[in-house]
């Protein structure tokens, strides 16, 4: 048995491969099929680069679906994927750089300038920028590659992940995470949350921790869900988006935000099932607040 992450998402979604699997407004939608291609695309480029199962890479990209599929690709390949906050300076990624020492650190364009020295300067052979525009050069590169179907065998304590700690309580350590932890975790969130095919995720979180990486993007792929996928948050917007919404998943200051809104009001979530926060403590005046005007308990 494969214990690959993106084998295991693959094997639940690919019965539904024309589903929408990402709706991007005022951009494109993206069936799962397609984003299957796509992570396929950068698997190709990664191995054409010559990393293999257990290298590492870093990327500090802003959220978009190349950015997802990036991940993907790395999840298939068996790479070790490392995402940074993209409000990190330059000192503090040089430390992470240091830490991680990945073959490959992906940044956003306006970066790559400041970035290319610092890799160069730590001997990282490869860097690249990736922009969130579908005309992006290093995404049309990517494009023009052949697809690489293979998905890397691997065990449940095989590492795909590494996430930094918030660095509160001294400098911030890496914490190495598995294919199994985040399947497990995928799985059994699954099944509390009652996520379906038939469910809509409104995801207006970033990409580069736990929350929006692991706990949004990978329940709804276990499930064949559709995500409305913003790359930041936005109150009217959101809004907007939460009329074809069944579950949303955010951080406490999101529902701050919404309450404060001029013109909230419940109808708007009429078809919505599940509000979800994490992240950070959610206080009962926001608790008590929301219920109050939409008749839903944030859990």
């Amino acid at each position: 048995m494969n214990n690959n992450l993106y084998q295991i998402l693959f094997d639940e979604f690919k019965n539904f491969e024309n589903n929408i699997c990402f709706d991007v407004p005022g951009q494109r939608k993206w069936s799962f099929k397609d984003v299957d291609i796509l992570s396929s695309f950068f698997v190709s480029y990664l191995r054409r680069l010559g990393l293999k199962k257990g290298d590492r890479i870093i990327s500090q990209t802003e959220k978009s679906i190349a950015s997802v599929g990036l991940y993907l690709a790395c999840l298939r390949g068996g790479i070790i994927y490392t995402p940074l906050n993209t409000s990190y300076t330059l000192s503090e990624v040089e430390y992470f750089i240091e830490n991680i020492k990945p073959k490959l650190f992906v940044c956003s364009p306006e970066r790559l300038k400041k970035i290319s020295l610092t890799c160069e300067k730590l001997d990282i052979p490869n860097y690249r920028a990736l922009g969130t525009s579908q005309d992006d050069p290093f995404l049309e590169e990517i494009l023009g590659l052949e697809q690489d179907n293979k998905i890397e065998q691997c065990y449940e304590d095989d590492t795909a992940a590494i996430l930094f700690t918030s660095g509160t309580t001294g400098k911030s350590k890496g914490a190495m995470i598995t294919h199994g932890n985040l399947s497990s975790n995928a799985f059994a969130l699954k099944q509390s949350w009652g996520f379906t095919r038939n469910d809509t995720l409104l995801h207006a979180l970033p990409i580069f921790h736990v929350h929006g990486l692991f706990v949004a993007l990978h329940t709804a792929l276990l499930s064949a869900s559709k995500i409305i996928f913003l790359e930041k948050f936005d109150t009217s917007q959101v809004n907007e988006s939460l009329k074809e919404a069944s579950v949303m998943m955010g951080v406490p200051t999101f529902y701050n935000r919404l309450i404060s809104e001029e013109g909230f009001d419940k109808n708007i979530y009429t078809g919505v099932r599940l509000f979800i926060s994490g992240s950070a403590p959610l206080t009962e005046k926001t608790f008590s607040e929301f219920k109050d005007k939409t008749d839903h308990s944030i859990l």
